[in-house]
């Protein structure tokens, strides 16, 4: 059981539930079928645990956010239905772990550190063009854009102020996915 009494599912727990008669859902598993592929022709999928919430609609619409993993999963109910690597908080900048709702949304905006209370120096940043912003707090933390970082990172490396930084297509098909009031939960 997770923090907030949800099931952590994985694609090794659901093989092992599956293969058990337990009856655990198939969280990971339908990344491979929305890949557009045949199960026998997908990719092997890395174990990103989901956290899932217990008091889901069935085919409500939300965003599990792994830190330890630097992944993003659209979820729709209790299935995955894209996965997107992403960069979250550095050191003494963490992404904050918990059950959020998007609270406000901006297609294009100037981000600057001086909006957070950063002075000048090492941490300051104006940036220009932040597509698909997507605020789960009122204190700055987003999901959204992030094109000042090397391809490298994406999963790889914390590298934000606390926002869950994306590639294009996977900030856009996030934009799409989710609207204002729709849940995202972040975990380790």
């Amino acid at each position: 059981m997770g923090r907030w009494g949800e099931r952590v599912i994985n694609r090794r727990a659901f093989v092992r539930g599956a293969a058990l008669g337990l009856g655990l859902s198939p969280v990971l598993r339908a990344l491979s079928a929305s890949a557009g592929v045949e199960e026998d022709e997908a990719p092997a999928l890395p174990d990103i645990p989901v956290w899932i919430p217990p008091n889901l609609g069935a085919g409500e619409r939300w965003v599990a956010v792994n830190l330890t993993e630097q992944a993003t999963v659209a979820m729709r109910g209790q299935s995955a239905v894209h996965v997107a690597w992403a960069t979250t908080g550095a050191d003494q900048w963490e992404t904050p772990e918990g059950e959020f709702r998007i609270v406000r949304r901006v297609y294009n905006e100037t981000m600057t550190s001086a909006a957070l209370g950063i002075p000048p120096g090492p941490d300051s940043y104006h940036l220009n063009d932040v597509l698909f912003t997507q605020y789960f707090t009122n204190v700055g933390h987003a999901l959204h854009l992030n094109y000042w970082r090397p391809e490298r990172v994406f999963g790889r490396e914390r590298t934000s102020h606390g926002c869950v930084g994306l590639r294009f297509a996977d900030a856009e098909l996030l934009w799409r996915h989710v609207g204002l009031g729709s849940r995202v939960v972040i975990h380790a």
